[in-house]
């Protein structure tokens, strides 16, 4: 698991090319807010928060169709999740997340700063 820098994530599948890597739940969220002032748009906020750790692929699907056609949320947002997030999903929503054995359930690389 890690933060979504590239360097590791190629060093990683270099080093262990059938491992799965993923992004840490934390810094994806993160990432994200860094792009709106989530108190301006709650909403969104919400709807992105639920959208990151839905485990139905259809519910994903709609809610990310639901913020496109959402004219009140941000365009930039909408674009920068379109461009950075939703072609990489396989990395980072909990729709890929599911059947794991115990020592793959972590959904962040910050357990031993937690």
């Amino acid at each position: 698991m890690t933060d979504r820098d590239q360097a590791q994530v190629k060093a990683i599948r270099a080093t262990y090319p059938s491992c799965r890597v993923l992004y840490c739940w934390w810094h994806v969220l993160r990432a994200i807010r860094t792009r709106f002032i989530i108190n301006a748009f709650p909403t969104l906020w919400t709807l992105i928060q639920d959208w990151v750790h839905t485990t139905d692929e259809a519910q994903f699907d709609a809610w990310w169709e639901q913020m496109q056609a959402n004219t009140s949320y941000p365009d930039t947002v909408i674009g920068y999740l379109g461009r950075d997030w939703v072609l990489c999903r396989d990395m980072w929503s909990a729709i890929f997340r599911q059947n794991r054995s115990i020592f793959e359930e972590g959904d962040t690389n910050m357990l031993l700063e937690s």
